[in-house]
């Protein structure tokens, strides 16, 4: 998402006498702008580096954690831990996840500002309403050749937790391993036809009014990649509605190694013709979880069926 935000700093953020970096943002809400600021406290006092001071070689040490071959500490807004990752649980063009042991998930990012853009976006995401992972600022330390360095990142509750929780994440690539936590059971309940529109309303209607809200409140770009979940009754994220399972969005990856964003909100509110585009790419990776999870493609009758829900579901 990181394709929308401009390159030029400015920042209404206060400055933090003896901090190794000033994070500059301009953040027009003020619940987001007041959170980013007691991250940036937390940073002044676990950073003791900036970026750019620490040599290669220590960089290169700190590689070998990622293979779980030295310990590093990990400090939180909760405390300070010695741990040893365990495995990576997922990458992209950017950052890296991976398994701090307790359920938790610790980002190694190529670049030092990405942490910073993922905090301000979720806390954006979250004074919304919009469903999100729960992130918190954090410092990784190491020693090498007798000196300690810090870098800052970010941790999150591991997608394995919200899967205990009777949330999954839906995309394409984990389609058959939704289907087996469900059982055999599909998106929609026992008796609803699944080709007739109206018995999608219940399921669906929440994760419209979570893209309209996203689209309203300037966080998407067209292009961005489509997450969503599946949430059953009684879970964290499901709204209370009638459904058994409904779907919401769950945007998670906002930024880019090459510049960060320097405002929030990172752009101004989205078409008619973006909407629509959005829209049924969420519907579509819901239809297929209901056809069959394993699936790639949809059958004739099962596409028409997208287009029409997305019809449905346009704001008119």
């Amino acid at each position: 998402m990181a394709e929308g935000g401009s390159k030029t700093l400015t920042s209404n953020l206060q400055v933090i006498p003896g901090a190794k970096v000033q994070w500059q943002r301009y953040i027009d809400d003020g619940n987001v702008r007041d959170a980013m600021e007691r991250y940036n406290r937390f940073l002044a006092v676990n950073v003791s580096h900036h970026p750019e001071e620490i040599p290669k070689a220590a960089y290169s040490q700190l590689e070998k954690a990622r293979d779980g071959d030295i310990p590093i500490e990990l400090i939180t807004q909760d405390g300070v831990k010695t741990v040893k990752l365990k495995k990576s649980l997922g990458a992209g063009a950017s950052k890296t996840f991976y398994d701090t042991g307790d359920g938790q998930a610790l980002a190694m990012n190529a670049a030092p500002h990405q942490f910073y853009d993922e905090l301000m976006m979720h806390s954006y995401l979250k004074k919304s309403g919009i469903p999100t992972l729960d992130i918190k600022p954090a410092v990784i330390r190491w020693e090498f050749q007798g000196t300690k360095y810090s870098i800052a990142t970010h941790i999150a509750p591991s997608f394995s937790e919200y899967a205990k929780q009777n949330t999954f994440e839906l995309l394409s690539k984990t389609g058959l391993e939704i289907f087996n936590h469900l059982n055999g059971k599909k998106v929609l309940s026992e008796g609803q036809k699944p080709l007739k529109p109206e018995d999608w309303d219940a399921t669906l209607t929440p994760l419209v009014k979570d893209i309209r809200n996203l689209i309203d409140n300037g966080v998407y770009n067209p292009g961005d990649a489509f997450n969503i979940i599946l949430v059953g009754k009684g879970a964290k994220f499901h709204s209370g509605g009638p459904a058994d399972y409904e779907v919401r969005a769950f945007p998670i990856d906002f930024s880019s190694r090459f510049f960060h964003y320097d405002r929030l909100p990172v752009k101004n509110k989205l078409t008619a013709a973006d909407e629509k585009t959005i829209l049924k790419a969420h519907i579509k990776e819901v239809v297929l979880i209901q056809f069959d999870a394993n699936a790639h493609q949809l059958p004739e009758d099962w596409e028409s069926l997208v287009d029409r829900l997305a019809e449905r579901y346009l704001r008119k």
